[in-house]
């Protein structure tokens, strides 16, 4: 049979025992709440969005300088950066905050590396800058009086805070900030304007018989209740109450609705006449819409930023 194995020297007199083999470490537990928490914060959620933002508002505001605002009938095309040689401040300050959103835009979107906190800047910055020069350009706009103006700075605010309790649900900033841009347009609405407040007017132009009248109230309607949309930012963290939809709204509002004028002016009047005037249903659109975008997605990253760490 097989020779039996050789039994193991044992260890001389008075030497040291070998020392057992090391345990391998223990992984902690899994915890579910981590995973929770890593949702509630996470990190820079909105940095895809952001260079896009940066790149749709660098390539509307190109556009924007290449193609005529105006073709005449019989006359020469106007373009926005004939305006730097207007003698309207008011002109000159409209196409210096086009010009600052291609280049600044344009380059924060086109230098790999940069950091989102850079993008996040520059965006807040550029959008806020020119839709503060927009507005106080402008004059008058779709509200009476000097709503239109209020109405501008509070779908900025309240899509800031908007996408920002879309994200983090459970922060109290993006409540906040969501309530204080609804507390805003609908103080535009209600504020007194050449006479009369959007809600009288709305209320006034739902009895007319056009159904131009009808669609300018429910425009007007909606975008009161988008004020009221909002507030349900504070319902539980545990849902998403329709955050991301109202700030996609709110970046939207004013763009619609300038569209829609331009086909109700194509329609009921001259549709050759419309089309003369790419200001009126590009330029103006694509820019106001690019800009509130480019404020949402800015200062919800810059406050996101430091929600990540509390």
């Amino acid at each position: 049979g097989a020779a039996p194995a050789p039994a193991e020297p044992a260890p001389a007199a008075g030497a040291a025992a070998p020392a057992p083999a090391a345990a391998a470490p223990e992984m902690p537990p899994y915890l579910a709440s981590q995973t929770g928490t890593r949702m509630a914060r996470p990190v820079e959620p909105w940095a895809a969005h952001l260079r896009r933002a940066l790149a749709l508002g660098a390539g509307a505001s190109v556009v924007s300088l290449a193609a005529p605002v105006a073709v005449p009938a019989g006359g020469a095309a106007q373009f926005v950066w004939s305006a730097f040689g207007s003698a309207s401040a008011d002109v000159r300050l409209r196409a210096l905050a086009i010009a600052l959103t291609a280049v600044a835009c344009g380059v924060a979107a086109a230098v790999r590396g940069l950091s989102t906190v850079a993008r996040a800047v520059v965006a807040a910055v550029v959008g806020i800058a020119s839709l503060a020069a927009w507005t106080v350009s402008l004059g008058p706009g779709a509200l009476p009086g000097d709503a239109s103006h209020l109405l501008i700075a509070g779908l900025a605010v309240l899509a800031s805070g908007c996408l920002i309790r879309s994200q983090y649900p459970a922060a109290l900033a993006g409540r906040l900030v969501a309530t204080a841009g609804a507390a805003i347009v609908l103080a535009a609405y209600v504020m007194p304007g050449d006479g009369t407040s959007s809600i009288a007017v709305a209320w006034n132009l739902l009895g007319g018989s056009h159904w131009g009248a009808r669609f300018a109230a429910v425009y007007l309607l909606l975008g009161a209740a988008l004020a009221l949309w909002a507030l349900a930012a504070w319902a539980p963290p545990s849902t998403s109450a329709g955050a991301g939809g109202a700030a996609l709204a709110a970046i939207l509002y004013l763009s619609i609705g300038m569209w829609a004028v331009a086909v109700r002016s194509a329609l009921v009047h001259d549709a050759a006449g419309v089309l003369r005037v790419p200001g009126q249903w590009f330029h103006a659109p694509a820019l106001m819409a690019s800009w509130l975008a480019l404020t949402g997605y800015g200062v919800a990253s810059l406050v996101g930023k430091r929600l990540e760490h509390t």
